[in-house]
């Protein structure tokens, strides 16, 4: 079983890359897709909706917010938890797993801090739960160099990680929450997800994690790879890299 996610950038209305992102969900072929900045598709949206599922062959899908989630498999259950988080549940050869997906708050770690206790609240550790997504925040199990970061932050004035120091807090909530970040539990090194070379924006001015894929510990003896896909297709598909996650389920 595989499961990509991708921010598709400010709803993705470049029929080109529109059509590249769709080529390169084609040829990974995953079970499960979640695409986040899809929902200002404009009047268009259903005409948009159809030719993707078309071009990608997925038979389900369910949206909410600016959330678009597609499923080779029948969907369960599918709810809004708040703002941009989803939660969907499916079967794939008997086992039931759970996906949360979300796009979190680019204003503050105080706002997406109320997201993530919102979104704890709906995972039960004991189940096969994927929470997958633009988490926009910084992990501690990163080694960045805070005190640069810091100051080029202050320096361009975006505060989104924290006004007086660089804050962790919404990355923390989860690992002591217990869940299991599968990027990390295949390297050690540093792998970011901002930017690429199709756009730098003034909030992707450095090399950051800002996506991520995160597991309950009974999918853990499933996880089979996680990574960051970074080359020189999805360098040109949005200002986000996609992750993918492979499970042998």
């Amino acid at each position: 079983m595989k499961i990509i996610y991708l921010n598709v950038f400010e709803n993705v209305e470049e029929e080109k890359r529109f059509n590249k992102i769709a080529e390169f969900i084609k040829k990974e072929k995953p079970n499960m897709l979640v695409l986040s900045e899809v929902g200002k598709w404009k009047n268009n949206f259903k005409n948009r909706l159809k030719k993707f599922k078309v071009q990608t062959k997925f038979p389900y899908h369910f949206q909410k917010n600016h959330i678009l989630f597609f499923s080779q498999h029948v969907i369960s259950c599918p709810r809004h938890i708040k703002d941009a988080i989803i939660k969907i549940n499916t079967v794939i050869n008997d086992e039931k797993i759970t996906v949360i997906a979300s796009h979190l708050s680019p204003d503050s770690e105080d706002k997406r801090l109320s997201q993530v206790e919102a979104i704890i609240k709906n995972i039960n550790n004991e189940d096969k739960v994927i929470l997958i997504g633009d988490l926009n925040s910084l992990s501690p199990l990163d080694n960045y160099d805070e005190q640069k970061l810091f100051n080029q932050l202050k320096k361009i004035n975006i505060i989104k990680f924290g006004e007086d120091k660089l804050r962790k807090d919404v990355q923390k909530k989860i690992l002591n929450f217990g869940l299991i970040d599968t990027v990390r539990e295949f390297s050690k090194k540093f792998e970011y997800s901002v930017p690429t070379l199709f756009n730098k924006d003034i909030n992707h001015f450095s090399k950051l994690r800002l996506d991520y894929l995160y597991i309950t510990l009974p999918l853990k003896p499933f996880l089979k790879s996680a990574k960051i896909i970074r080359n020189d297709e999805t360098n040109q598909l949005s200002d986000h890299f996609p992750i993918i996650a492979e499970f042998n389920l």
